[in-house]
């Protein structure tokens, strides 16, 4: 109702101006109550098409203000009815409220408070028509390989015209082509063509969706008539696989084992299209898939072509006769890089493990495990360092290390260390003893059970003083040392250590021996008769020990000795009973110890003496 108001107002208004521009050609002046004059009417109106790629198309009207009288606006009007107040003392108009393809004229009128003057002389423009609309416009579906993850649709069009124009106009080219999709009530913006094309890719549709495809050209002036085309989307007739894992052995060998869930509904399944894909998300970044199976039969299947420290997604779609599935869940896994440059080496008492994390990855852990003597391999720890100390090791034992990188997944091959034995220092030796000879001490031992000694150190002592070295450069071989002229008449003390790279073992229990001086012989020696006996009597050797005594005697200078037992240390006398008379007894005496026997006493005789017999 407003618009029809509107309409009817500027009708009116259009009379009243050619009304007035009637009297003005009749000489016919229409003045103010004041005594103002009409204005005369505009001069030099012209109207020209303005239009360019970046701003709207309009006609642009301009003219020249009156030189006489007060104008306090103007009044613009068309040809078709339409008019237009421009208020002010504005001489210029844009009409944007055209149509393509058409010719307008304009008049100009002034207006003052005495009324509106004459209409200016006619200005006119050509609009140009707008492109015409793309011929031959249609939608074909491709047809969907198993690697599609979306359906494909192309749209096909002619190319739009634009009407020819003489030398003294302006061309106004085709820009391009804008298409628009729907489906419902969902309307989606595809984008824009450049102005040669002739074609479209749409490759975001969904399957089993019906669609409305709208195209128009636009040049500077507008845009064309629409073309339209019904495009439907066949369904996909397979259902995606399911429960889609990804694992590795442990260690890694290189595979990563596949397994899923055949589709829960759907047409014969002629096998399965395996996908992998570098990183986390397979939709993402411009990453090609490389196809692992293009035909897979069951519902597992080794990727053999892996490489650790690198993310690899999975996909598998399901394959019929003439379709293939949506894909399925997205396995994401990394095998694990094994770690490089392991090494073991020895310390005083550990082994001390260095290696150098995957060059590849991300490390997450470490497992390290030791091998005794070509045994079972045991765990030894988990760890995030990549130096570990053995101080479990047990020495003279040979061991052997690896060490795996592991993360969510499992863990990595093995880097394996050569064998290493830890040096122990050697045991004590054993069966230690020491002996006397002649004038010198033999130290003899059993070497401990430890099989790297590079040799044995002998200390000494006397009495109970303290220890010194007695010999260092004692060879591994040889278990025995000579103290040469050892001191006599006092006790010595020996122990015997061993020795290796890895230091010095303990020292043996103490064996201990004494070289003592024979003593001398005994003075003062001294016999004397007691009744058939003969008592022999000295005095005991001062200088040494003694231990006991020895007594010879002989009855006549051509008897052999008789040697008495051996007697007590302590004694100083010995009794020879029941001697024969008339003879001279020789006697004497000697004493011993440890050193052995000393020499004889100088003789004592004596001669019992018989009473004459009775005479006869």
């Amino acid at each position: 109702m407003l618009i029809q108001k509107l309409r009817t107002i500027r009708a009116a208004t259009a009379v009243l101006a050619t009304f007035i521009a009637l009297l003005a050609m009749t000489g016919y002046q229409v003045a103010s109550a004041q005594g103002e004059q009409l204005p005369p009417p505009p001069q030099n109106s012209m109207a020209h098409l303005i239009a360019g790629p970046d701003q709207e198309p309009q006609v642009r009207v301009s003219w020249d203000a009156p030189d006489e009288g007060t104008v306090t606006s103007h009044t613009v009007s068309r040809n078709d009815g339409a008019s237009f107040a421009i208020p002010g003392g504005a001489t210029t108009y844009g009409d944007r409220a055209i149509v393509p393809g058409t010719g307008y004229s304009y008049t100009v009128t002034a207006q003052n408070a005495a009324g509106s003057s004459p209409a200016s002389a006619p200005a006119t423009a050509q609009v140009p028509q707008a492109p015409s609309i793309p011929g031959s416009f249609a939608g074909t579906v491709d047809e969907v390989t198993a690697a599609d993850m979306a359906p494909t649709v192309t749209l096909t069009w002619a190319p739009s015209t634009v009407p020819e124009v003489s030398s003294c106009e302006t061309a106004h080219p085709i820009q391009g082509y804008n298409i628009t999709r729907s489906s419902g009530e969902d309307t989606t913006e595809l984008g824009s063509t450049g102005s040669g094309d002739t074609s479209f890719i749409d490759n975001t549709a969904a399957f089993g969706t019906g669609y409305t495809y709208r195209l128009h050209a636009h040049s500077a002036i507008g845009a064309s008539p629409t073309a339209e085309v019904k495009v439907t989307v066949p369904t996909r007739p397979v259902d995606p696989p399911t429960g889609l894992t990804a694992s590795i052995n442990d260690p890694f060998d290189g595979n990563i084992s596949l397994s899923w869930d055949p589709p829960a509904q759907g047409p014969g399944i002629t096998g399965y299209l395996v996908l992998r894909y570098l990183g986390t998300d397979p939709y993402q970044g411009t990453d090609i898939p490389t196809t692992i199976d293009e035909l897979a039969t069951g519902n597992t299947l080794v990727d053999e072509t892996a490489v650790a420290g690198i993310i690899y997604s999975y996909i598998v779609m399901a394959l019929s006769t003439d379709n293939a599935s949506p894909p399925s869940n997205t396995a994401v896994i990394e095998a694990p890089a094994a770690p490089s440059r392991l090494t073991a080496t020895t310390g005083e008492s550990a082994i001390d493990l260095y290696w150098s994390a995957p060059l590849a990855g991300t490390a997450v852990s470490y497992r390290l495990e030791r091998q005794e003597q070509n045994g079972e391999w045991q765990n030894l720890a988990d760890t995030t360092a990549t130096t570990h100390s053995d101080t479990t090791a047990q020495g003279d034992t040979t061991y052997t290390y690896r060490v795996q990188h592991r993360n969510d997944h499992g863990g990595s091959a093995w880097n394996t260390s050569q064998p290493v034995t830890l040096v122990a220092v050697p045991s004590a030796p054993t069966g230690v003893s020491a002996t006397a000879d002649g004038s010198d001490n033999v130290v003899e031992w059993t070497a401990p059970d430890s099989p790297s000694i590079a040799g044995y150190h002998v200390r000494h002592r006397t009495g109970d003083s303290d220890w010194n070295s007695l010999a260092e450069g004692i060879g591994a071989g040889e278990l025995t040392h000579t103290h040469q002229d050892a001191a006599a008449d006092v006790t010595h003390h020996y122990a015997v250590r061993a020795h290796n790279s890895a230091g010095n073992g303990p020292w043996s229990d103490p064996a201990s021996t004494s070289r003592v001086t024979p003593p001398v012989a005994p003075t003062g020696v001294s016999a004397a008769l007691e009744n058939n006996d003969i008592v022999l009597t000295w005095t005991r050797p001062s200088s040494v020990h003694v231990d006991g005594y020895t007594v010879q005697h002989r009855a006549g200078a051509d008897q052999p000795f008789t040697e008495s037992e051996r007697l007590d240390g302590a004694a100083t006398s010995h009794t020879i009973e029941d001697i024969a008379g008339d003879t001279i007894y020789r006697l004497m005496v000697r004493a011993h110890n440890a050193g052995g026997d000393g020499p004889w006493s100088e003789a004592a005789e004596i001669e019992r003496v018989l009473l004459p017999s009775t005479p006869t």
